[in-house]
Parts: C-alpha cells; structure tokens; sequence
C-alpha cells in the first residue's frame, strides 16, 4: 500500500495565520541579532561607555535568549498548529496571535524602560522588572491558549490511519 506523506496547506484564514506565527518567529530571531549586537557593543571599550543603561549587557542577554529560545521555539510550533487544525472560531484564533504578539512586543521592548535585574539561575532567564514580567505573563497566557485551542481543534486521527494522518499524528 502506497501512502502519501504530505500535509495539506489549507486555503481559508490558517494558512495566513501560520504565515503570520512564521514572521513573528523570524522577527524574533532578527531581534535577538539585534539584541546580540548590542551585547557586542556593550562590552566593547568606549562605544560600551555609551550605552546610558546600567548592566545593559546581562539584560540584552536575558532579551536575546528569550527572543531566540522561548519565543521562536513557541512562535514556530504555533505554526504547525495552525497547520494541523480544524477550521473553527477564526477570530479565537486571531485574538491569540494578537495576545502573543503584544507579550512579545512588551518583552522585546521592556529593557528600554526602566532599569532592571537580570536573574539568569535558568535556562530561560528573566528581568526582575513589571514590565518585562507583564510582557512574559501575556506572552505565557497568549501560547497557553493557543496550545488549548490547537488541541481542541486538532483533526481525527481515526482507526485506519492514512499517510496524511501520520503527519497529522505527528504534529
């Protein structure tokens, strides 16, 4: 038995939300370049006097590795989400990204307002400011719903599996 192993691209409102989770995924990762230069800079002698923020290369850091780790990782999996679900409440789905896209906002922005303390005992480190700490709450609820609401929408699998639906299985 000859089986086909792609995954159907769907044509209504998924296919230009999965390409809107896929640029805010590759935004993230141009912000954390942008990020990364500036930890560059700011351990670099004179240009590294510049810089008008205090300990601003620990909190470039904690913004570069939540951008690059956290929210690409999280942004591209939403993506094959948006791939492998159903049809159902387009505007739920919509409210989600926008959710997740104003967390990422309020995190890629946070280290500009206000001074802050970078914890870096985890993995993920984090700011000890409110406003990055609000961006990261709205960030977390933003991808809690998403992965409810990619689950509530997933399609049958079914007893007599098919090619497709490994791949479906799968994601």
């Amino acid at each position: 038995m000859l089986y086909n192993y792609t995954l159907d691209v769907p044509t209504d409102y998924r296919r230009s939300l999965a390409i809107a989770w896929l640029w805010l995924a590759v935004l993230t990762l141009l912000g954390a370049g942008i990020f990364s230069v500036l930890l560059v800079l700011s351990r670099t002698p004179m240009i590294g006097e510049i810089i008008p923020f205090t300990d601003f290369f620990h909190t470039a850091l904690v913004i570069h590795v939540n951008l690059s780790s956290l929210v690409w990782i999280l942004s591209f999996a939403s993506v094959l989400w948006c791939l492998n679900s159903r049809s159902i409440f387009p505007w739920l789905a919509r409210m989600i990204f926008v959710v997740v896209l104003v967390g990422t906002a309020i995190i890629a922005i946070s280290p500009f307002f206000g001074s802050a303390n970078a914890l870096m005992s985890n993995y993920i480190p984090i700011l000890d400011a409110p406003l990055y700490l609000s961006g990261l709450i709205i960030f977390g609820i933003g991808i809690g719903l998403q992965v409810v609401f990619s689950m509530s929408a997933m399609f049958k699998v079914g007893e007599a599996i098919s090619g497709q639906g490994v791949i479906r299985f799968g994601l």
